[in-house]
Formats: structure tokens, sequence, C-alpha cells
């Protein structure tokens, strides 16, 4: 094949790559697929999100050799107090500063979805660059399946799995490596590109030199049985023991009895129910045959074991789950070396026809059968088993490139969008609600009369206010600001917030509404950015992240440029909204702030803010509500990943002054309403209050002290946990080596 002379630069961002992470589908296809990339004149970089198991120094020379540059885009996690800024999120967040800015195309992977911030900040520019591809391997949802576990903690799992379905649903491209995957994913309810845009590719592979030539002669019988792949539950840790117990004892077989040991070859799961020691030790006691744990062997070295042991050595490998399998193409292709795997998932896939024999459903009976069958046969010769066509893969995936190449050229050519600023008449109204806020009221209108677009109405509505001093202040404002054409109204008796809202948008007619407190203060491009994001987009509401602040002054010098990204380690508190995700909103405000924008005619539809009881005019979360309506109903609704306002955190504001109760019945009733319809409307307040528990939170029951894992989880449990934890820590500080392998490297490509 000739070289490529594309000048498009290519970056695979991934959580794992083979070097710093000793073993990992993902890495290995991460290497594979940069490798071959740059053997066909691609230029290619990896931007490797994840935390170094191995010092750069002894794997950095790979990427040196191959001439494909590293950026380690990794911080440890900022703690720093905030609300939605989970560690995948910040993770997200670096990794898209540091891709370089002349990227034209970008391989996302799926797990722990690291181009979230990428995707997201794409949609709300003048042109959707670079060209993204999610490639999908192993979601947080699919290996929890895979798992057989349920998940514990519903903010984590369902942010998790909310980001990484956002991902694929907005890349311009998803591929994946069995059609199985793509399958389970479409079940599961992800929403992905058009048809055309999706395929399923196999996995890019190299041969290394011990898989290119015959080493052996077959051996009689098998001495040696191996489980191969990472030791947990999805791997079928459980259920190879229980298969090898199953023969020894229900069925009396004898042909355990060639055996000479067990060996265990793979990295320990963090989640699998048994340690690699207690299975060793259960499986010894009950069968009776010796067992070897090779924890820390990598890719290659793995690679090199099987095939210097393949005249008499059977793998084995029982998954219960598996999108592909780098491992089984491993074994394919390794010569001499016999191999079983089961039928789960996407495996059939890699071995196509001549494989069919080699496999078995994933239970204890049918793996019995098979695993009798091979061991009283012995071994078997190359021409009787299956083998991946590697080759065939890498071509599908350099023509696939070929493709995505092809349109980035496309979309770059393509001219920006450009958003009319000064249009014959403003789009867009600014609705304020104000009630006895006059020492905050004068800095919010200075800072919309510094904004840098000014092609916007303003309403403010005074609701009834009983402080003498803010009456004169929005009177004063009244009259400052009517040469601006912006409208001041009062309400004969106090309404309260969402009625105010309302009445603010009855007075204006431009086609999008924008609501923004007299307390708060937006950066001074909050007005366009809006603005601009929604016509960009296409969304029918946005909110966006927000800075808190503490004090009466201003959070800036209004009237000069503010950084918005570096003024979190000043906030009090920082608040990064997740998205449209009904799931995690139904535990926490994912949504956003009651500073967003909206569609009018949307905001018409949905009856405004509904005060639906007359104690809501007391409490707060209307906007909550209205953003979970406004999804329910099918609305398009996003959160723009900058800082576009500032909250003004008070001791007396209505969130610290209401009740907490009422304040989250107000919106568990929007969700309540859509149980009802199901006959599960009781679900709404016992999942809530079941997860206020989980959380400890003190006012998640009428008791003082609930103390609830203590009066729950049995003692014996907690101390196991304890001393699991501490353990994993400690294998944690010893992976690392030296500390300066756990320091953030920034920017520098030779990290």
């Amino acid at each position: 094949m000739a070289a490529n002379t594309s000048p498009l630069k290519t970056v695979i961002l991934s959580p794992e790559m083979v070097g710093p992470i000793k073993n990992g589908g993902i890495g290995t296809y991460t290497t594979y697929f940069a490798r071959l990339l740059r053997q066909n004149g691609y230029d290619v970089t990896i931007v490797f999100a994840g935390e170094m198991e191995t010092p750069k120094q002894q794997w950095r020379s790979i990427y040196d050799e191959m001439g494909v540059p590293v950026i380690h885009a990794y911080a440890p996690f900022d703690d720093h107090q905030s609300f939605g800024n989970w560690w995948y999120i910040q993770r997200a967040r670096l990794a898209a500063q540091l891709i370089p800015a002349d990227t034209d195309v970008v391989y996302l992977q799926d797990w722990h979805a690291n181009g979230f911030h990428l995707v997201r900040s794409r949609r709300y520019q003048p042109k959707p660059y670079p060209v993204c591809v999610n490639v999908l391997h192993s979601s947080t949802h699919w290996l929890a399946d895979g798992m057989q576990q349920l998940p514990d903690e519903a903010l984590t799992f369902l942010s998790l799995d909310y980001t990484e379905r956002y991902v694929a649903r907005h890349s311009d491209y998803v591929v994946a490596s069995s059609e199985y995957i793509l399958d389970w994913v479409r079940r599961q309810g992800w929403r992905l590109p058009s048809v055309e845009r999706v395929r399923a590719l196999g996995y890019p592979f190299f041969p290394n030199q011990l898989q290119t030539s015959t080493v052996t002669t077959h051996a009689p019988h098998f001495k040696r049985l191996v489980f191969f792949g990472r030791l947990e539950t999805r791997k079928g840790l459980e259920l190879f023991i229980d298969t090898l117990a199953y023969l020894k004892h229900d069925l009396k077989s004898t042909t355990l009895d060639t055996l000479e040991e067990v060996i265990f070859m793979g990295k320990e799961g963090e989640h699998s129910y048994l340690t690699a020691e207690g299975a060793a030790r259960y499986l010894q006691e009950t069968v009776g045959i010796p067992v070897t744990i090779l924890n820390q062997l990598d890719t290659f070295s793995a690679q090199l074991y099987l095939a210097e042991h393949a005249s008499d050595t059977l793998v084995v490998m029982p998954s219960l789950s598996e999108v592909f399998g780098f491992t089984v193409v491993e074994c394919s292709l390794i010569p001499d070396l016999n191999s079983l795997f089961s039928n789960a998932g996407g495996i059939p896939e890699v071995l196509k026809e001549g494989g069919e024999h080699q496999l078995f459903s994933p239970h204890v009976r049918p793996f019995a059968r098979k695993l009798e069958e091979w061991l009283t046969h012995g071994p078997r010769p190359d021409s009787e088993r299956g083998h991946y066509d590697w080759q065939g893969a890498n071509q599908t995936w350099l023509d696939f490139h070929a493709e995505v190449c092809e349109y980035a050229q496309h979309v770059k050519a393509t001219p920006p969008r450009v958003i009319d600023m000064q249009p014959a008449k403003k789009l867009m109204d600014v609705c304020i609600p104000y009630y006895n806020h006059g020492r905050y009221l004068p800095q919010l209108l200075e800072a919309l009369e510094h904004q840098t677009t000014q092609n916007f109405n303003v309403y403010v509505i005074n609701d009834a206010s009983t402080d003498e001093e803010s009456v004169r202040v929005f009177e004063t404002m009244k009259e400052r600001y009517q040469s601006r054409g912006w409208h001041f109204a009062t309400n004969a008796v106090n309404e309260g917030l969402s009625q105010t809202r309302n009445l603010a948008v009855a007075m204006g007619d431009a086609e999008y509404v924008l609501f923004v407190d007299a307390d708060n203060v937006p950066a001074p491009n909050m007005v366009q950015r809006f603005f601009e994001c929604i016509r960009y987009s296409g969304d029918d509401c946005l909110t966006s992240y927000m800075h808190a602040f503490e004090g009466h002054k201003p959070p800036y010098k209004i009237g000069e440029q503010v950084d918005t990204v570096s003024y979190p380690h000043k906030a009090a508190y920082t608040y990064l909204p997740v998205g449209d995700s009904l799931e995690l909103s139904m535990f926490e405000n994912g949504f956003g702030d009651a500073n967003f924008i909206v569609r009018r005619d949307v905001f018409n539809a949905l009856g405004g803010f509904i005060l639906e009881e007359e104690h809501y005019r007391y409490i707060i979360g209307e906007d909550y509500e209205f953003l979970a309506k406004l999804v329910f109903e099918g609305y398009r609704m996003d959160v723009i990943p900058e800082f576009l306002f500032f909250y003004r955190h008070l001791a007396t504001s209505l969130q610290r002054v209401t009740s907490r109760y009422q304040n989250t019945m107000r919106v568990q009733k929007v969700y309540r309403k859509q149980l009802d319809k199901v006959q599960l409307g009781q679900l709404s307040p016992l999942v809530y209050g079941l997860h206020l528990r989980a959380m400890e939170l003190p006012y998640a029951t009428n008791y003082t002290n609930p103390q609830w894992i203590a009066t729950r989880i049995p003692w014996y449990i907690l101390r196991d946990a304890f001393k699991h934890k501490l353990m994993k820590h400690v294998r944690r500080l010893t992976r690392r080596g030296t500390p300066s392998s756990a320091k953030p490297p920034g920017a520098d490509p030779n990290a």
C-alpha cells in the first residue's frame, strides 16, 4: 500500500495504553491502532488520560521508535468544593485542553468518557471540529452488567453512564469491534449517529515474532490448564472454579488427573468477589491440583509464556460477557496453542468459521462437557482451530480512517457558522425577579450594561419588596436605565419567584428568554454566549457552569474582562451540571441553575413556572422542576461547559431558609406523575429516601443520628471492606514507583 500523504493530524485519546498500563483491551487497541496509522504514514499522537502503573522510562522507547508522541493528560483529583465536578469530568476537561490545537481527527474511547468535554464544547463553536470518532469497548454499564453487580452509588454510576452515552450521541462516527456491542448499546437506548456512520470493524492487531513461527510439536496430553484473562467475575473466574469442582466431584471425571498444574494468568480484577489468592487456595483444596498465579505479566510477557508452553497447555476463557477479546485474538494466533472460549458477546465474531467447536455456553455443565472432551482428546493441530484475520481487520481500519480523513477535510473546508448579533429585532429578553436585593441589583445591571453584546431587552419585576432601601434602589435603577429601553414593573402584592418570572416573560416577545437572578453577576460574555450557543446547537434550553462567591462586592471589576477558567481558585464552590439526565436528576439536580436560556415557544408550551400548590410561593425548586418537565416532554436541553455567571452565596437565600423536604418533593412530584402512569408513583419518594440514607445525610430520616451503615451492615463486612480498601491503596502506591510518576506532567509531549 502506498504511503499516506494526508496532512491531517490524528489524536487517540484513551484512558489506557500499553506501557503505562500493564494490560487491558482498550490499551492494546490504542497502541496497535497508533502503530497501524503511523506505519501507513499518518501523523498520530496519543493523549493518555489514565494513571501510570509503570514508570515512563520503562515504556517510552516503544513510542519513540514508533514515532508516536505521548501526552499525559492526568492530574490528581482536585477536591475543591464543587458540585458535578467528578474526577472523570476533570480528566475530560484536562484532556481537551492538552489535545494539540491543530488536531483534525480524534478517536475517543467510551469507558470513562474522556472525550466528554471536547464533544460538548464542539457543539457551541462556529465549526464542529475536530472530527470525533467514538470507539465502543466496555462502558460502565456494560462492565457492571458483566460483573453481575448492581450499582450501589447512584450519582457516580448515573453520571458516568450519562457522559459515556453523551460522547457516542454527539460524535461524528461510532465504531466498535463487534456487532454484539453495537446491538447491546442500542438495546440500552443509546442514541447513535446515522446508520452509515456506525460500523463494526474488529480490532487492529500485529502478531509479534513469537507468533509467526512454529516452535513446538504436539504433546500426547495436556499437562497445564491456564485461565487466561483478568481475574474477576466477568471473565468467568467463579465459573472456572465451579466447573472444575463439578468435573471432579459431581461427574467423578478422571480427565483432570493428567494435569500437573492450573495457572491463573491475568491482572487481578478490582471488582472481583474473590481475590486471586483466595480463588487459588479454594481450587487447590477442592480439586487437589497445584495452582500458580501469574498476575504481573504484561501483554507480551503473557504471550511469550503461552508460546513457550503451547505443546502441552490448554487455555480457557470462560467469559460471562466479552465485547471482542484481545486475549482471544492473541491465543488464536499463537502456533500450536489449544484454547477454548465461551460463546459470550463478540467472541464468535473473532474466530468466525473454523472455531465453532472451540466455543461453549458460559455455564457449568456445557463448559464441563467441552473441557472434558478436549482433555480426553488431547492437543489438536492448528488446522482444527479458528484464527483471527488480523490482516483483513487492519486493512478495514485503514480504509475507515481514510474515510474519516476525507470527511474531516470536508468539514475543515466548510465556512464557519455565523451568528448575527445585530438583527433588526432583539431576539432575547433578560428576565430578572427582584425582591429586597437593593444592595445587589445595581451590580447586576451594570454587568449587563457592559456585556459583549447589547442586543437584548431587560425586564425587571419588583415583587413587592418590603425593604425601603430596596424600593428606593429599584426606582433609581428604573430612572437610570429608562433611556436604554429597559423595562421595570412592580407587583401589587408579593407573588413569589415563579409567578414573578412568568410576569417578566409575559412583558416581552423575543424568541428567547434568559433568566437571571437579581443577586447574581453575569460574566462579561454571558448574554452573547447563551445566544450563540443556543443558535449553534439548535437546542431548546441551555444552562451553564457557574462559580459561587460570598460577600457584598462583585466577584470581579465590572467593565473589565475576567478569566472565568482560573477563577475557581477564588470561588466558594463551583457547579458543573452534567446535562439532561432524568435518572441522575432524580437524586441531584444535574440540569443546572435558574440562570438559563429557553425558547419562548417552549416556555409557553410548558406553561411556564407553574404554581400547582399555594405553598409553592414560599419554597424553591421551580427551575429544577421546570427543567425536569422540559426534558420529560422531549425538548432538547444541554449545558454550555463554560462558567458564564457568578452565583452569590447568601445565608439568607431561599435555598437556606426554606423547607428542604418541600423543595425536594416539588421536584419529585414531576417524577411521580410519570411513574403514576404505570402505577409506580410511590417509588419516587421511596427511591429518593433510600438514596439519602445510603449517603448518610442527616435530613434523610427523622432520627437525629441514623448511622445507617452501622445498623444495616454486619461488623465483619465492614472489617473486610476496610482491609480490602487498605490493601488496594498499598498496591496503588507500590505501582506508582517514584513519587515523580504521580505528578501531572502537563502538556509535555514527552511525558
